[in-house]
């Protein structure tokens, strides 16, 4: 050890301290220790470093603020001298008062690499506030336990009068406290200009998150003007973003403007439209949109659903009447208003557990601004079909038209289309009155007709007309004529009639083989037959009448017959009756009998009993042809005659 009496100066291990004391070791560690040996709790090694404001030895003046009270300096060797590059400070933060004041604070410093300069890095002041870069910029200060929280601070300090800034700069401070921890900014002010603090997050001792709120009430809670949340690729700058819209809409988008948005009042959710006033509601300005599928990934025989259910409030029985379901069509009309122009519904019909179970579904339409159900689909009560109404809402059969029409098809292997009648375990009228039916089966079609009964009352059928599979058509017969092709028309009165009125009508028999068509025509007070020969092209040609007066005219020549008698051998005239076979302008060519009988012209020869004369007192002659002779006969002598024929 060297005490160097001339500087007061003391050096262990050099013989010229360059300092007050100096422990200096050549090759070595330099140590110096202050050890305590003692039973005492406080007595422990101490190293003092004081300051007395006076140059004085002995002579205690009180420090002043900004006074440093000691520090310790760090040096190296620069290869010519010992220059320091860190070093610890505490500096007095108010003139020292006797037993009373003697607040401080402790500073760190360092030196930048490559600089010389020491700078103060971190403070630690006279309340417990600590301070980290305090004289640089993106300063953190920390508040001390005794204002009941622990807060870091970024870019301000603390002191009595609260936040200050330190410059003119953003700030920011995490605090923590019984509620949680807690992340505060503030904008931009002038030095020491006081902080509005805004809470921008906070963690709360349950976990939970808020942003915007000191008390969120969800794991994560997010409250501002324009609260969003965004979840954005930084390759491309896609994004998704969930934003609370003014109005208690939350709203859901993404980078290409594609939106769904949640209202408030009722939880509406609206795609690509902001105020759904529904609870789905679906809109976009592109062509063919918007477009909602359903589709099952799965490569199986289900397929995806889109399902109605009324709930009845959650377990009530059903109630018949109740919808289950309801599509409608909107559009514009042409004051730009909307309207339903269509809609199709489900409704139960029988909500029994057991024996019920039956639902429908109606279709509607606007008709002249009347909501109309034009057609409905319901259940039979046999498990394998369906009921299906087209003008009416109460269908019978398996498809009805209208209150009163009706079609029930695929009835074992024949088709029926039916009008006031349906199907159940007979035919059965709808509503009271006559009913019809077309059947098409084997080929075969026949239509029926049911004469006027109750409704529900079983139909008697009758068989009206048919039309076999051979191309035969019947009216009125249960089977035709063998003909084929024919058309038979058989019945009490049968005849095929085609009027102009109720009392001019013609009955027309037409021979497809020779193309002849006969034809009778009623005129109120004649009967008149004609024929005519390819009557498609040629006027029919009257051949007979027979006239009001009993007249009648053969072949349009006025030939008048009349008082006629006709037997099932005989054509004969009346008594008093007395006709001619030709004239003598027109002769009859051949006539061939067994017997000819002549009578005299005498009209009141009225008897004309053939061959009954032989009392008679008149003449009467018989031509009589025997096996090889002719004879002639006076009826009224009985004698009879051979005649004596000479061959020509």
């Amino acid at each position: 050890m060297f005490v160097d009496v001339v500087n007061n100066r003391v050096g262990i291990g050099s013989t010229a301290p360059t300092a007050d004391l100096e422990v200096s070791i050549a090759g070595g560690q330099a140590d110096i220790d202050a050890i305590s040996w003692s039973t005492s709790a406080a007595a422990g090694g101490a190293l003092s470093l004081s300051h007395s404001n006076h140059a004085t030895q002995l002579n205690y003046a009180a420090v002043d603020a900004a006074d440093v009270l000691g520090q310790i300096l760090f040096k190296g060797s620069d290869s010519n001298s010992l220059e320091i590059g860190a070093a610890i400070k505490a500096t007095a933060a108010e003139t020292f008062v006797d037993g009373a004041e003697f607040g401080s604070y402790l500073s760190f410093h360092t030196v930048d690499i490559g600089t010389a300069v020491l700078d103060e890095r971190m403070r630690i002041f006279d309340a417990g506030e600590v301070a980290i870069g305090y004289t640089g910029e993106g300063r953190v200060y920390i508040r001390p336990e005794a204002l009941n929280d622990t807060s870091i601070s970024f870019h301000a300090y603390h002191d009595a009068g609260g936040w200050k800034h330190y410059g003119a700069s953003h700030v920011a401070k995490i605090a923590s406290a019984a509620t949680g921890l807690s992340f505060s900014v503030a904008g931009t002010a002038a030095d020491a200009a006081a902080i509005t603090w805004i809470d921008a997050m906070t963690i709360g001792s349950t976990g939970k998150i808020g942003i915007g709120t000191t008390a969120p009430a969800t794991f994560l809670h997010v409250n501002a003007a324009g609260a969003g949340l965004r979840l954005e690729e930084d390759t491309d700058n896609d994004y998704i973003q969930l934003d609370m819209v003014q109005g208690g809409r939350a709203r859901l988008g993404t980078s290409d403007a594609r939106v769904l948005t949640i209202q408030e009042d009722g939880g509406n959710v609206g795609i690509g439209h902001s105020g759904a006033d529904e609870m789905l509601h679906l809109q976009s300005a592109t062509t063919l949109k918007p477009v909602l599928q359903l589709e099952n990934a799965t490569d199986d025989a289900t397929s995806a659903e889109l399902k109605f259910v009324n709930g009845q409030g959650g377990g009530a029985a059903g109630v018949a009447g109740h919808d289950t379901g309801r599509i409608t069509f909107t559009g514009n009309m042409s004051n730009g208003s909307a309207l339903k122009y269509a809609e199709v519904y489900s409704e139960i019909v029988d909500p029994h557990a057991t024996t019920g179970k039956d639902g429908k579904i109606g279709f509607k339409l606007n008709c002249l601004d009347t909501d109309t159900e034009v057609m409905t689909i319901k259940a039979s009560g046999n498990d394998a079909s369906g009921l299906v109404g087209i003008g009416t809402t109460n269908p019978k059969c398996g498809l009805q038209v209208g209150a009163y029409g009706g079609l029930i098809s695929n009835i074992a292997t024949q088709t029926n289309l039916t009008g006031n009648v349906y199907y159940e375990s007979d035919w059965k009228h709808i509503n009271t009155g006559v009913a019809n039916m077309i059947e098409m089966t084997g080929g075969s079609l026949t239509v029926f007709t049911a004469v006027s009964a109750a409704a529900d009352a079983t139909a008697t059928w009758l068989n009206r007309f048919k039309v076999f599979a051979g191309g035969n058509v019947a009216i009125g017969a249960v089977t035709p004529v063998s003909f084929t092709p024919c058309l038979e028309i058989r019945g009490t009165n049968p005849a095929l009639c085609l009027s102009v009125d109720a009392t001019h009508f013609y009955n027309t028999v037409v021979d497809s083989g020779n193309n002849r068509t006969s034809i009778m025509y009623d005129d109120s007070t004649d009967l008149v037959w004609y024929t005519a020969v390819n009557s498609g092209g040629t006027s029919p040609t009257e051949r007979m009448k027979l006239t009001s007066a009993g007249v009648l005219t053969v072949n349009g020549a006025g030939v008048g017959i009349s008082d006629w008698t006709v037997t099932s051998t005989n054509l004969l005239p009346d008594s008093g009756s007395s006709q001619d076979i030709g004239s003598t302008g027109a002769k009859v060519a051949n006539v061939h009998t067994v017997n000819l009988y002549l009578g005299d012209a005498n009209l009141d020869n009225t008897d004309r009993t053939l061959g009954n004369e032989v009392d008679g007192t008149k003449g009467s002659w018989t031509i009589q042809e025997g096996d090889e002779n002719l004879f002639v006969l006076n009826r009224i002598s009985g004698k009879k005659y051979k005649m004596s024929l000479i061959e020509a």
